[in-house]
């Protein structure tokens, strides 16, 4: 777990600092464009409080694209609607406000080029890979276009060199968001692997200790209990004091080791309970984009190595779903036992317009519990829910 948390780590290290380029590339167009523009008449300074403005759209827009964790491409861009409608509308709101600048800006200035090139790396975060792709093409077919037509002596380099700069951009771009998606793919299933080891460590421990506890009640039980048999007849034909009294004293020390025996079989059978507080523990650890809260009650016992895999199962399934299908940020669970049996909630604040539809995921769930005797239920209040009922006696070795 010390390596998923110096991993993200470095991963919001890296997205910081290349939010930081971004605004000291936008530092640098700043200083290019302004120190281009004369000031000494009235049209100057009109032209000059134009740019000003178009560049501050510029840097508002470049912050509504690349913020909060742009690269996480299953949330935001097919899942996140909303969040992806305001990024959109800021990377457009960029492509105009380059288009503004361009038409006060002399044919040439360096900044018309490190606008484009900011542009086409940010297409990525925002759009498909085809979609991308056909975007950044266009943009250099209206770059080449807007150079050639402004007249300028080097245009056809200009372009070039553009066009150029924007696709390696662009390539570069895309690599860190595959990169990203892929190392938050083996973290989830590092987390995964890590919490199914636990569940199957405790059931092999289980295994032992009720393989271990039949062993001394089959056997040395059953022999000891024999020998109370035996003593107790010899107490009863044995003619001499001090012979009936030792038989006696055997009788009574091989009753209390009996008994010894029993308290440590029922002992070592409640010890046998699977926690599987541990293994959901590593389940929900560094979920990304979703802060999970686990209440586990102490009396919660599950004898049954079966029962404790469904339950891992389905939770496990809920939050692949929520990640999958909802935008919630906060999810719940709650894993408590009465006498009937026990009972897990999960809920998220998660945004679902539409009616829950069972696919495979939830139909499997329904089915591991059901095959218990239990009962799984789904609903929508204020964001996803599901209830999970196993009784009594699903849960017992």
């Amino acid at each position: 777990m010390k390596c998923n948390s110096i991993e993200m780590y470095q991963n919001s290290l890296a997205q910081k600092l290349e939010g930081m380029l971004g605004y000291i590339a936008w530092s640098v167009v700043c200083y290019l464009t302004l120190s281009a523009h004369p000031t000494d008449t009235q049209e100057g300074i009109l032209r000059l409080i134009s740019i000003v403005v178009g560049l501050l759209l510029f840097i508002v827009c470049f912050y509504l694209t690349t913020r909060d964790n742009p690269y996480n491409k299953t949330r935001v861009h097919i899942f996140n609607q909303y969040d992806n409608r305001i990024r959109k509308l800021g990377y457009f709101g960029q492509l105009i406000t380059m288009l503004f600048l361009r038409t006060l800006n002399d044919p040439g200035v360096a900044a018309n080029t490190l606008l484009t090139i900011a542009i086409a790396a940010q297409t990525p975060i925002c759009f498909s890979r085809l979609t991308s792709i056909f975007i950044v093409l266009g943009l250099i077919l209206l770059d080449t276009c807007l150079n050639l037509l402004s007249g300028y002596e080097d245009a056809m380099l200009i372009a070039a060199v553009s066009g150029a700069f924007q696709l390696v951009a662009f390539r570069m771009a895309q690599r860190v968001i595959q990169e990203i998606i892929a190392r938050e793919h083996i973290s989830t299933l590092n987390r995964e692997l890590v919490a199914t080891q636990e569940l199957l460590e405790q059931s092999t421990k289980q295994s032992e200790r009720l393989r271990i506890s039949r062993d001394l009640h089959d056997g040395l039980g059953h022999n000891l209990t024999a020998l109370i048999l035996k003593l107790q007849y010899l107490t009863y034909i044995c003619k001499e004091d001090d012979c009936k009294e030792s038989a006696v004293e055997a009788h009574m020390l091989a009753k209390h080791l009996l008994q010894d025996v029993r308290e440590s079989v029922s002992q070592m059978r409640e010890s046998a309970a699977l926690h599987l507080k541990d293994a959901l523990d590593a389940l929900i650890t560094q979920v990304p984009s979703l802060n999970i809260s686990l209440q586990y009650s102490d009396d919660v016992l599950i004898g049954n190595s079966k029962a404790a895999e469904t339950l891992f199962r389905c939770v496990q399934e809920a939050i692949t779903n929520t990640l999958k299908h909802s935008n919630a940020t906060k999810m719940d669970i709650r894993v408590y036992q009465n006498s009937d049996g026990i009972t897990v909630e999960v809920f998220d604040n998660g945004r679902i317009k539409t009616e829950i539809a069972e696919g495979n995921g939830l139909k499997g769930m329904r089915e591991r519990i059901e095959s218990l005797g239990g009962s799984v239920e789904f609903f929508i209040n204020n964001g996803f829910n599901m209830n999970l009922f196993v009784p009594a006696t699903g849960v017992i070795a």
